[in-house]
């Protein structure tokens, strides 16, 4: 009698090997709060990751299912800002270096690198320990020298 008054129009139903239930009946059934359960399917998960993906104590969830920006290799490089971001973004993408790895030997927090990449500018001191870990030396070029060009081939302006 108990399903009857739960069932509702504006109910949420899961069909998840072969059981079809509304979202109040699979949250008693694996023991995740309503909440979560219908948070996780605003985010377009599937009906299996919604069911059986854990929760930690705390209400979040494991960290082991999911990978952070830390362990990430950077795939986004942007298109404007700094071109020495952009070079050491290009460079680490292309030699799989992630930005935990890249703190580690530089130690510029990952933080700042993400914050770099999202906005294309950083601190000299910060891209300097970039590109010192990256193999390279930052030296001031006078403009419009010949002999110098950027990571795309261009004379800077």
């Amino acid at each position: 009698m108990a399903w009857h008054g739960q069932q509702r129009r504006t109910d949420i139903l899961f069909t998840y090997q072969g059981e079809t239930m509304n979202l109040t009946r699979w949250s008693k059934r694996v023991g995740i709060k309503p909440g979560t359960l219908y948070a996780r399917r605003k985010k377009g998960w599937s009906p299996k990751r919604i069911l059986t993906t854990p929760v930690a104590p705390n209400g979040k969830i494991v960290a082991s299912k999911i990978k952070s920006h830390a362990e990430c290799v950077p795939r986004k490089i942007p298109q404007s800002g700094s071109h020495l971001v952009r070079f050491v973004l290009h460079q680490m993408k292309q030699r799989r270096i992630s930005y935990k790895e890249m703190s580690k030997k530089s130690g510029v927090a990952v933080d700042t690198l993400i914050r770099m990449r999202n906005r294309g500018i950083g601190l000299i001191n910060n891209i300097e320990a970039l590109i010192n870990v990256l193999g390279f030396n930052l030296l001031p070029v006078p403009k419009g020298d010949e002999r110098y060009t950027d990571i795309y081939g261009q004379v800077p302006k």
